[in-house]
């Protein structure tokens, strides 16, 4: 519970290689954990979830919903919502926490022309 900045909205989170770091949430996510918090009262910890746990949970989304679940298409799929609404490639790379702009690139390939060309009319116009 200590670990997050309810204000900013920003969780620290353990990521791959261990390596600590910050995932920032939306309000949609916010609502959603505190309606959790408030209904479990968590003391320390919101949930108790390992790597094996994390893969459990994502295995029974792809059960019930027949939609590819694992951490990888999460990944690609933040990437490319960000891309296609104007982000730039470098504020990608940092919110996702990317060692590279080559991989952010490789992600957001899903951008189509149509997607590039409706941002910049909207900008234009």
């Amino acid at each position: 519970m200590q670990n997050i900045d309810w204000q900013n909205r920003l969780i620290k989170v353990r990521c791959k290689g261990n390596k600590e770091g910050l995932a920032v949430f939306g309000k949609r996510t916010e609502n959603l954990l505190l309606q959790w918090v408030n209904t479990y009262k968590p003391a320390t910890k919101l949930w108790d979830l390992n790597a094996a746990g994390v893969a459990i949970m994502l295995q029974r989304l792809k059960d019930r919903t027949n939609l590819p679940c694992n951490p990888h298409t999460f990944r690609r799929t933040f990437a490319s919502i960000l891309a296609k609404r104007g982000v730039d490639s470098l504020h990608i790379m940092r919110l996702g926490r990317w060692s590279s702009i080559q991989m952010v690139e490789r992600y957001t390939r899903s951008v189509q022309f149509e997607d590039s060309l409706k941002l910049y009319t909207d900008i234009v116009h």
